[in-house]
């Protein structure tokens, strides 16, 4: 099935959404153009508890613009009793509301990429509405979005800078690969870990400048060539103590919120700074660091995974979560934390032994045998924001720890400590 269901719109089309009309969004911070305020000021509501004086505040951020107020209860003020929307029954959302959960970039040579928030709890259920019926929602929303935010662009790295219609061919050829389910996901895994190393090299930087159209076929044929020389060295791959060290330390940073009172207290992130360095030990507690992560420490979450595995339904929300960033490549530029191309591929892979692990942690504190769909999405959810705006993933120090991490020698150990040695997965 193609990826791109609308021309230069790049989303993965089994995604699923279904609003439940829960108000999830309407407790999120709502942010408005001053253009925005102005219109809804004019507008006749059919009902509402709030005068228009009371709609806004003022954005700290920008003063500008706006944020739609609160209740005393943490709702929007256009949210009715009954669970509806004011602004809704007369179709005039701001677009902020209109566009979630879908995050939508425009990139600078004239693609448009989207995927979904798997914080919205709508989102990935699959029994919700397929995204690729819904790309002339998506094209419209993108249209709006395009006049109000700057265009997106990335390099291949730092120091092979390649641009972004190159990085497109490369792109083509590392999403053939992870797509190609008649491979375990292990050994995709592993394969692309190696073919991004192999370009990493100085001496090879020209593999990567000098792509073109046949770049994914050239890809696949390397991959699929060299699969018993993979599987070999994948099967052999055994994390070292630091290794085992650096990837809990790596897992408590996909889990940081960053709230705004943990950050300017110097006393709360002291705190932190102690429940990450215990759990990177092995002891703690991962509810020390995030109170909505699995109940477990630091020396039983490795090795769950090889034990407790996914069930089909799972499998499929794993899907949505691990192709919607790889396909609209929501995992690099300045959408996430300025990661060029190759780096944010390095955080991408990394980020899959991540998921299982805190999903066979749910599974555990569930008291189940199997990774179900209700598991898989508590593990998606949390990641779902600290992947692109955690700032443990600017540190110079995490960059080189996601480098070393994903270099074949050491991925290979980890893929093992979590998901065991046999290419089942």
């Amino acid at each position: 099935m193609k990826n791109t269901v609308s021309n230069h719109i790049d989303f993965y089309p089994q995604q699923r959404f279904s609003c439940r009309r829960c108000g999830y969004c309407c407790r999120l911070a709502i942010k408005i153009t001053g253009e925005e305020a102005d219109r809804l000021k004019k507008t006749m509501l059919p009902s509402g508890k709030y005068p228009p004086a009371e709609w806004f505040i003022p954005s700290p951020a920008q003063p500008s613009d706006f944020v739609v107020a609160k209740t005393a209860d943490g709702e929007c003020v256009f949210r009715e009793d009954g669970g509806g929307c004011v602004l809704h029954e007369i179709k005039a959302k701001p677009l902020i509301c209109r566009v979630f959960p879908l995050y939508i970039v425009n990139w600078k040579d004239g693609h448009c990429s989207a995927s979904l928030r798997f914080l919205c709890p709508g989102v990935g259920n699959t029994s919700a509405t397929l995204m690729e019926h819904q790309p002339e929602i998506i094209a419209g929303v993108a249209g709006s979005l395009r006049e109000r935010m700057a265009a997106g662009s990335v390099e291949y790295s730092n120091e092979n800078p390649v641009s972004l219609p190159v990085v497109r061919h490369v792109h083509a050829g590392y999403k053939a690969i992870l797509h190609d389910e008649t491979m375990p996901l292990k050994l995709r895994l592993y394969a692309l870990s190696r073919i991004v190393d192999f370009h990493a090299a100085k001496d090879n930087y020209n593999a990567v400048s000098a792509a073109d159209a046949g770049f994914a076929a050239d890809a696949m044929n390397f991959t699929c060539k060299a699969i018993p020389v993979l599987s070999a060295e994948l099967i052999k791959g055994t994390a070292s103590f630091k290794d085992i060290i650096d990837f809990r330390i790596l897992l408590t940073g996909y889990l940081r919120d960053d709230d705004p009172l943990t950050v300017k207290s110097s006393t709360l992130r002291m705190k932190m700074l102690c429940a990450h360095s215990i759990f990177a030990a092995g002891g703690g507690n991962l509810r020390r660091i995030n109170p909505q992560a699995p109940d477990i420490g630091g020396k039983q979450i490795l090795n769950l995974s090889s034990k407790i595995a996914p069930d089909d339904p799972a499998l499929e929300i794993f899907r949505q979560f691990f192709y919607g960033r790889l396909d609209a490549m929501h995992f690099c530029g300045d959408i996430v934390n300025g990661l060029s191309y190759e780096m944010g591929i390095r955080h991408l892979l990394l980020s899959i032994p991540v998921t299982f692990a805190l999903a066979a942690a749910f599974a555990r504190a569930n008291r189940k045998n199997v990774i179900g769909e209700d598991e898989m999405l508590s593990a998606v959810r949390l990641l779902d924001l600290t992947f692109r705006y955690s700032q443990f993933f600017k540190l110079k120090l995490t960059r080189k720890m996601l480098q070393r991490l994903s270099r074949p020698s050491v991925f290979a150990g980890i893929l093992n400590l979590v998901f065991g040695r046999k290419l089942k997965l």
